[in-house]
């Protein structure tokens, strides 16, 4: 009797083909944006699809530090190469875009800094009017790069408050944890990491607000859903000692009042118990690093090549913590900002 055994594996391979081309179909090869793959976003009209050329980002393996710290690859995504220098670009272009497909013309913004300045260029850029709503002690180097872009900008020590009043008063609010559709610019992030590496096992990503930890969980679903990969990659979720509540779940720690990362400032985001939930539901992990690995981390970074802001570090950070404890295979770490604004 024959065996049907090579009959089963040439249905495989074919089903296996037929998905990759079906995911082929579904995305937009001639983009190297955001945009390459708007077909799993909510629809916007093709001639209100902002870009200044966010995305598409390089990944980045540095061998030593892989086989330093025992991985079996470690890619670094280079999210600081983004137009404005941070990730934040992927969320402004989607949600400014979003507000262009819907004719409106005012919006607000409450920042530590990142979010304020990329959303500022992708609002000019739509002939928006943004107010950025900021803390007195805004940095002074992202305060100065804000205001290249001349938004409005009103400190207080209540941003979030006051990014509602404005709200009441018609202004969209673009405020990440609390926008149902942040997470869309950010799921272009999985989805590259995908078409450009494959199969990961890890993710580690500093989180603020946890949109972009969102994001990324959300395109991994897409691409399980589609059969594209079976087991989705663990997600770390890394904070500092003076925020986490997401990672501070995860372990327990010695809370200090600041830290050198400080565009981690979410201390009660909305999308806080959401977040644990998908960080547990792909067995992944939450970090709290201090400044002091953070500095060890950029001094790693810097001697290899790789100029990234303290948040970028404080992922970096996480690795080598959790290189100690257990073998976390292929690894991306997300290194979300530019040296230069701190």
């Amino acid at each position: 009797m024959r065996s049907k055994r090579p009959k089963v594996m040439l249905k495989i391979l074919f089903d296996a083909i037929m998905i990759k081309n079906n995911f082929s179909r579904l995305i937009n090869k001639s983009l190297f944006n955001i945009w390459r793959y708007s077909y799993f976003y909510p629809k916007i009209k093709k001639e209100n699809q902002l870009t200044l050329g966010e995305g598409w980002t390089k990944e980045v393996e540095i061998k030593n530090i892989t086989k330093k710290f025992h991985l079996k690859h470690l890619y670094f995504k280079r999210e600081d190469l983004n137009p404005t220098g941070s990730h934040k670009d992927r969320f402004s272009a989607y949600i400014v875009s979003k507000m262009l497909n819907e004719r409106k013309n005012k919006a607000v913004i409450p920042s530590s800094g990142n979010a304020a300045i990329s959303a500022a260029a992708y609002c000019n850029l739509a002939n928006i009017r943004l107010t950025a709503v900021v803390r007195p002690d805004i940095n002074k180097v992202k305060l100065k790069q804000l205001k290249r872009y001349k938004p409005e900008i009103i400190k207080t020590n209540d941003v979030i408050g006051k990014a509602k009043a404005l709200e009441k008063k018609g202004l969209t609010n673009l405020r990440q944890s609390s926008n149902p559709h942040s997470k869309y610019g950010y799921m272009s992030i999985g989805f590259e990491l995908y078409e450009k590496i494959g199969l990961i096992d890890a993710i580690f990503l500093p989180v603020s607000s946890a949109a972009t930890l969102l994001g990324i969980y959300e395109s991994f679903l897409e691409l399980k859903k589609m059969r594209l990969i079976d087991n989705l990659p663990r997600i770390d979720a890394v904070q500092t000692e003076a925020v986490a509540p997401i990672a501070g779940s995860f372990q327990t720690f010695k809370e200090k009042k600041k830290s050198i990362a400080d565009g981690i400032v979410a201390k009660d985001p909305p999308t806080k118990n959401t977040a644990i939930k998908a960080i547990k539901q792909t067995n992944g992990s939450g970090w709290v690093v201090s400044d002091k690995e953070i500095l060890e981390a950029l001094h790693i970074l810097n001697k290899n090549g790789l100029d990234t802001s303290p948040e970028g570090g404080a992922a970096f950070a996480a690795v080598m913590k959790a290189s100690k404890k257990e073998k976390a295979g292929k690894a991306v770490c997300l290194l979300t900002g530019n040296a230069s604004r701190w």
